[in-house]
């Protein structure tokens, strides 16, 4: 077997183990055994847990898809920014679910230590754009709570949360026009 199919399936199969059981349950020789190889044939690749962790981190985020929408809307006036391709960056990070369980273990496990490297690497040296950091908070945020009530909540409602979630990022908590009946309303008293 070749170095890089080796490599690959180390990474698989870190990847699945910690996305299912986080990265303190998982043990090289269970990562070993996922993968079907001794437990030294992964010291031939990496030196430690960590620096698999780091690497399936990395390698296995779904930004190959992600960039060229974040590279489009940058490319955009901020007014051009709309709800359809928040709709399209949704949809492209909700396809990855077991990325969002990789962020949070990374979140829980390490305080966010390997998340630098982590954007440096996705981004390319591009600098993040001012809504980066907001959007990942909504979006995390929208996910957990879609995660925690999945199954609880009619389609319907699924359906106007995401709606709640675009309103919300692109015109903030309260619409203009609800801001104006707002304004309107203290103008009056």
């Amino acid at each position: 077997m070749s170095g890089c199919v080796t490599r690959n399936l180390i990474l698989d199969a870190a990847h699945l183990l910690f996305v299912n059981q986080g990265y303190a349950a998982t043990s090289m020789r269970q990562i070993a055994e996922s993968a079907g190889l001794a437990l030294g044939g992964i010291y031939n690749h990496f030196a430690s847990k960590e620096i698999i962790f780091r690497t399936v981190l990395v390698e296995r985020h779904p930004y190959q898809q992600i960039m060229p929408l974040i590279q489009k809307i940058q490319a955009e006036p901020f007014g051009n920014f709309d709800e359809s391709t928040v709709r399209d960056l949704l949809h492209e990070l909700g396809r990855h679910p077991k990325f969002f369980n990789l962020v949070l273990v990374e979140m829980v496990e390490f305080k966010g230590k390997h998340l630098p490297e982590f954007f440096e690497n996705v981004l390319c040296g591009i600098p993040p754009p001012a809504w980066l950091p907001v959007f990942l908070s909504m979006f995390v945020s929208y996910h957990m709570t879609q995660s925690l009530l999945t199954g609880m909540l009619p389609t319907e409602t699924q359906e106007q949360s995401l709606d709640a979630f675009i309103d919300i990022f692109l015109y903030g908590i309260l619409k203009s026009e609800l801001v104006y009946e707002f304004s309107s309303a203290i103008d009056h008293t």
